[in-house]
């Protein structure tokens, strides 16, 4: 979120002599060649930089130099890098921050060092122009390319910089940060930055009212005013005296630039008077804030200044109720607004005047200024998007990273070549070796070939066990469709012997209609023997369970199914009834038949002599239920659990003696569970059984 009062003001006027002077020069010339110069134009530029140490230069002064230009055309590189310099500090200080052009002329001035003899004549130019390209550019709020200036600056030249270039570059870093609101990390790069500086101080003679005063005054300053921006007033109090002092007693060396000395410490009165209206001091408030727009408020001095402090002084009146004096203020400030723009400026007073409306109650007008305010701070903000994602010092970070990982990539290519010759010496003495070896490698390849006969035998003896496995498989599965057949074989098989007994027996004392009966009896048995052969040797050939779906008169079915069973129930003397009512199903017939007599087999089997057996067929909407209800010795609960399962239930004997496979009622869940049916049983030793068949209509 950007502040309202966004102007590092204090640092305003060491940041164009930064940009101006930078890393080189004596007298505050930022690039003064002295190679293939003619003496004209050296001394009209010592007599422009002369004037502007004495703060007398003027337009007319650029206009004369840049006609003595035109004069000399065409110009050497130095003499273009000097006009250069000239413009640069022309357009960042003079026209106080135009760094549109100051790019322009950035790159012009990098446009020379394309040539490499001019570059490695001037290399320390060359590092201070691509500083100052980048500076445009960070301005210019094109953060991503100045990171790339900054950097390649960084690389080159930081093991050759001492502490006083090393200060002015952490200097940038910190005004980056300030740019982006971070205002920690921007009190820590100019703290490290004034610490580096007095570093330099102590270890090299300082001759330049600039690098001596100008610099780490401004870098006091802009910590006090970030300790201001973060609301924190004591430490930002102390950095505003402890600059105030630093510039009262180091100024005493310079006599001659007290004009810059003065101008300093009217930016400063500004900013202790705006921190003095913030903590509610009023009178100091005004006094400094005055003191600061009666200094810098005569020709020649820091206009810019006088904007903010007049915006200030404007506020001020405001809180204090004197509503005259800020119209006064802002009127102004207003007409300083119109002859020098600056966007964070302009939403400073846009700020002041709807704050000044507001106080009068003037809402019409209060509303309007409100709205101007909020579109300048809207659109400002949209503009500083990009400010806020870079971080330098992670980038640089990233950078050196980067660099490490190219040099290791070349140490492992100039590696890789040392392993290939390595390998080219190995390989010829291999290839000696080898001579030697020979008849001991022929002897490991015939144990080789051994190992793979072995290895071939061993797989053929998994083949024949995986063989002689599945035979086995084979073999019970025939024992188990044999066992099949010969469990469902005989029900069909009895009943065609109970009739044939019953024909031979009584076949005097029995009418034609009972002989019939008999017959059709025989009959469908036998067609029923013959329908579970012959699915069965289909079930064999095909090696799958196929399920025929045909329409069954479930009624019928379970009626000639009971008539049939009917002569082994009455050779024990035994009820057999059926109930019901008509229903077809769709199914296997001659499964669904096996389901059955299977069932009243059981019955048969497990019931005693004179016992009833009761097979009822009830219908409902989506299923038909098949009971079959006996009244015989009921199931043991050690057999319940596994009554299904394949031959778990044998050994089980009926009441007659009969013999149990325990195939039969694991054969009727398997019929069920393939129509998608279920069954189920309640028993009780001392009433019976009773199965239930669930089969979906």
């Amino acid at each position: 979120m950007r502040t309202w009062n966004h102007t590092l003001l204090g640092v305003n006027t060491a940041l164009p002599m930064l940009l101006a002077c930078s890393l080189i020069v004596p007298s505050c010339n930022p690039v003064s060649p002295r190679r293939q110069v003619r003496l004209a134009i050296q001394a009209a530029v010592d007599s422009v930089y002369a004037a502007i140490a004495q703060d007398v230069f003027t337009e007319s002064i650029q206009y004369n130099l840049d006609s003595i230009f035109q004069r000399h055309v065409p110009l050497s590189s130095d003499e273009k890098l000097l006009k250069y310099g000239f413009y640069h500090w022309y357009y960042t200080t003079y026209r106080l921050g135009d760094y549109a052009h100051a790019d322009q002329i950035a790159d012009s001035a990098l446009a020379l060092f394309q040539d490499k003899s001019f570059r490695e004549l001037n290399l320390e130019h060359y590092g201070t122009w691509m500083l100052l390209k980048g500076d445009a550019l960070v301005n210019l709020k094109q953060l991503s390319e100045a990171f790339t200036y900054y950097y390649q600056v960084k690389s080159d030249y930081l093991a050759q910089w001492d502490a006083c270039k090393l200060s002015q570059f952490t200097s940038r870093l910190g005004f980056v940060r300030y740019k982006q609101n971070n205002y920690p990390d921007a009190i820590a790069h100019y703290k490290q930055a004034y610490a580096q500086f007095c570093q330099c101080r102590e270890t090299k003679h300082i001759d330049t009212y600039y690098e001596a005063v100008t610099e780490p005054q401004g870098l006091l300053n802009g910590i006090a005013w970030f300790y201001d921006l973060m609301d924190e007033p004591d430490s930002a109090l102390h950095y505003y005296y402890h600059a105030l002092s630093f510039l009262e007693q180091e100024s005493r060396r310079f006599p001659e630039s007290q004009k810059a000395a003065t101008t300093a410490k009217g930016v400063i009165y500004g900013n202790l008077g705006g921190l003095y209206s913030k903590t509610g001091q009023y009178e100091q408030a005004e006094h400094y804030l005055t003191e600061s727009v009666t200094i810098n408020g005569k020709p020649g001095y820091d206009q810019r200044d006088v904007q903010t402090a007049q915006i200030k002084l404007a506020d001020l009146y405001i809180k204090m109720g004197r509503l005259a004096d800020a119209e006064h203020m802002i009127a102004d400030s207003r007409k300083g607004l119109d002859s020098l723009p600056n966007a964070d400026f302009e939403l400073r007073w846009k700020h002041v005047h709807w704050q000044f409306h507001d106080e009068r109650s003037n809402l019409t007008d209060a509303y309007a200024a409100f709205r101007d305010y909020q579109t300048l701070k809207d659109s400002i903000e949209e503009s500083d998007k990009a400010l806020f994602g870079a971080d330098f010092s992670c980038e640089f970070e990233r950078r050196e990273q980067q660099s490490a990982y190219t040099q290791l990539a070349y140490k492992n290519k100039q590696n890789f070549i040392f392993l290939l010759v390595s390998i080219v010496v190995l390989i010829l003495t291999l290839a000696v070796v080898y001579l030697v070896y020979s008849n001991w490698r022929r002897s490991k390849r015939h144990v080789r070939r051994l190992a793979q006969l072995n290895d071939r035998i061993n797989q053929r003896n998994e083949k024949l066990q995986l063989a002689l496995s599945a035979l086995q498989d084979s073999q019970q599965e025939n024992s188990r469709i044999m066992a099949m057949v010969a469990h469902d074989l005989r029900n069909p098989l009895t009943s065609i012997k109970m009739s044939v007994d019953f024909l031979l027996m009584e076949h005097t004392q029995l009418q034609h209609s009972q002989k019939t009966s008999f017959f059709e009896i025989i009959g469908k048995s036998s067609s029923h023997a013959l329908e579970l052969i012959e699915e069965l040797m289909h079930s064999y050939e095909t090696g799958s369970d196929v399920t025929h779906s045909d329409q069954i008169d479930l009624y019928m079915m379970l009626s000639d199914c009971v008539e049939l069973m009917q002569l082994r129930a009455t050779k024990k003397e035994q009820l057999l009834a059926f109930e019901g009512e008509p229903v077809v199903l769709c199914g296997s017939r001659e499964k669904i038949w096996r389901v059955i007599s299977n069932l009243i087999d059981n019955a048969i089997k497990f019931t005693p002599w004179r016992g009833h057996i009761a097979v009822r067929l009830r219908c409902y909407e989506t299923e038909v239920l098949i009971e079959v209800q006996d009244s015989g010795i009921g199931i043991a609960p050690e057999f319940q659990d596994r009554l299904f399962e394949m031959g778990k239930s044998a050994g089980r004997i009926g009441t007659n003696g009969e013999p149990s496979t325990g195939l039969g009622l694991a054969i009727v869940k398997q019929i069920v569970s393939s129509h998608n049916g279920r069954i189920s049983f309640v028993s009780s030793q001392q009433s019976g059984t009773t199965f239930y068949v669930h089969l979906p209509r």
